[in-house]
C-alpha cells in the first residue's frame, strides 16, 4: 500500500485534485482507498435520531450500518491515521487534509506567496520537505514553484500521477528525516543498598536508556524494536533487511523518525518484500583477523564503561597482512539491535558486506545468525557461546561461525 497526501486551504482545488488522482490511479489498474479529513466542529456522519445513533448513545463502539449498496463502520472519537490504515488493503490510499502521518504530499493553493489580504491560501507557507508537487487553482498561472512542479490536475492529471508514481519507483538515495537534537543515552537511578547485617545506604547508578521503536511500513505497524536511542535510522534499515522486507536499501524511499525516537515511518517500494534467507558465499579467512577483533573488543566503549550494561558489535574487513580494517562499531542495550545497527550502517554507506566479518558480544542465537546471513556476511564471530540452532542454521547456509573468540584462542562451530 502506497500513500500520498493532498493538503491545502479551503477553495484551493484540494478535493478536485484528490478525485482526479483517484480516477487516474484507477484508470491505471490500481485499487485505491481514500481518507478525508473534515475540520467542522460537531460534524457527524450519523444522526442522533437514526437507529445507529441510538446504538452509539447506548455505548456500542464501533457501530456498523449495513445495507444493499454499502457498509458503514463508525467509531467513537478521532482515530489517528495509522489506526485507520489498518483497515485498508488497497494498492494506494489518497489522503486529503491529514498531517499526522508523514508521507509524500501535494500542496494546493490559490497564490504562490501570501499577499497579506484575507486568509493565507499561498503555497509558500505550506510547502515542506515532503512536498513532491503543487496543484490547485495556482496551477492556472505558474508551472513551477521553488523547484517543485506545479501541475493542473484538470488538464495534466497523467503528469501529476507520474510524479507520484516516480516518487516510489525512483532509485535515488534514501531520504532520512530524523530529530535534530541527540537523545539522552544514560539515566541515573537512585537505590537503597541493604547489607546482611541490616545496614542501609543510599546510592545511585548509571543505566542505559531503554527505548522501543515502532516501525510503520507504508502506514501499517510491522514491528516494535527495543534499543538504545542512538543510530536509529541504521537500526531501522538493518531491521528491515533482517525481517526480509528489503534486500537492497534502494527499495526504501523515506524513513522518518519522530522527536522522541519511538516511531519510525518507512515508505517502501513494496511493503511485501518477504525475501527468503539465502546461503552466503564462503570466503577464505585468517585466524589473525578474529584475534585482532577480539583484542579490539577489549577496548571498552563509552556506554559500557559508564553503565556496564551495553552490548557492542563491529564489522570489519581482514587485510592481507593479518590486520583488520574496522568499518563501524556501535553499542546498544540489546545484542540483536546492535547487529541491526551495524548492518543498517553498512547498507546506508554502500558497504559490500560479502567480504566482511561481524563480531558481536554475548551469546549468539539463531535469530542473530539469520540477520547476518540475510546481510550476506560470510564470517561471524562472538565472545560467548553459540546456540545449537544457530550452528545448524550457519551450516545450512555456508556461514563460518566462531564462538568464544579471544585475543589468543577461538572455537570454530561451523
Amino acid at each position: 500500500m502506497k500513500l500520498v497526501n493532498v493538503q491545502g486551504r479551503k477553495k484551493t482545488g484540494k478535493t478536485t485534485t484528490v478525485t482526479n488522482i483517484i480516477s487516474e490511479l484507477v484508470r491505471r489498474g490500481y485499487t485505491v482507498g481514500s481518507v478525508k479529513g473534515i475540520h467542522i466542529d460537531a460534524f457527524s456522519m450519523d444522526s442522533e435520531t437514526a437507529d445507529t445513533g441510538k446504538h452509539k448513545r447506548a455505548g456500542a463502539d464501533p457501530v456498523t450500518a449495513r445495507c444493499h449498496d454499502e457498509t458503514n463502520v463508525m467509531f467513537k472519537g478521532k482515530r489517528n491515521l495509522r489506526e485507520i490504515l489498518k483497515f485498508y488493503d488497497t494498492d494506494w490510499v489518497v489522503i486529503e487534509s491529514h498531517v499526522d502521518l508523514r508521507c509524500p504530499n501535494i500542496i494546493t493553493g490559490r497564490t504562490a506567496y501570501y499577499d497579506g489580504e484575507g486568509k493565507d491560501v499561498s503555497l509558500d507557507e505550506q510547502v515542506n520537505e515532503l512536498t513532491i508537487a503543487c496543484s490547485g487553482v495556482i496551477s492556472n498561472e505558474i508551472s513551477e514553484f521553488e523547484g517543485l512542479p506545479v501541475i493542473n490536475s484538470m488538464t495534466s492529471i497523467e503528469k501529476l500521477v507520474d510524479v507520484i508514481e516516480n516518487f516510489y519507483n525512483c532509485k535515488e538515495e534514501v531520504r532520512i528525516l530524523e530529530p535534530e537534537e541527540e537523545m539522552a543515552l544514560i539515566e541515573s537511578n537512585d537505590f537503597i543498598k541493604v547489607h546482611a547485617d541490616g545496614r542501609e545506604e543510599a546510592g545511585s547508578d548509571h543505566m542505559l536508556m531503554e527505548n522501543t521503536v515502532e516501525v510503520y511500513i507504508n502506514g501499517k505497524l510491522r514491528g516494535a524494536v527495543p534499543c538504545t536511542p542512538q543510530n536509529i535510522p541504521e537500526l531501522v534499515i538493518g531491521w528491515l533487511n533482517a525481517e526480509g522486507f528489503i534486500d537492497d536499501i534502494r527499495e526504501i524511499q523515506q524513513i522518518t523518525i519522530n522527536d522522541e525516537g519511538t516511531l519510525a515511518e518507512v515508505l517502501l517500494d513494496n511493503e511485501w518484500g518477504n525475501y527468503p534467507v539465502r546461503p552466503v558465499s564462503q570466503v577464505k579467512w585468517k585466524k589473525e583477523w578474529i584475534f585482532a577483533l577480539a583484542k579490539d573488543f577489549e577496548i571498552i566503549m563509552p556506554l559500557r564503561q559508564e553503565t556496564m550494561a551495553a552490548h557492542n558489535c563491529r564489522i570489519a574487513r581482514g587485510l592481507d597482512d593479518g590486520s583488520i580494517d574496522i568499518l563501524f562499531k556501535c553499542e546498544d542495550i540489546g545484542r540483536h539491535s546492535a547487529i541491526d545497527k551495524v548492518i543498517g550502517w553498512s547498507m546506508r554507506n554502500g558497504i559490500d558486506m560479502t567480504d566482511c566479518i561481524l563480531f558481536t558480544s554475548g551469546r549468539v542465537s539463531r535469530a542473530m545468525v539469520q540477520k547476518v546471513i540475510r546481510a550476506g556476511i560470510p564470517v561471524m564471530a562472538g565472545k560467548g557461546t553459540i546456540s545449537k540452532k544457530a550452528v545448524a542454521l550457519a551450516k545450512a547456509n555456508n556461514l563460518t561461525l566462531i564462538g568464544y573468540a579471544k585475543a589468543d584462542s577461538l572455537c570454530i562451530f561451523a
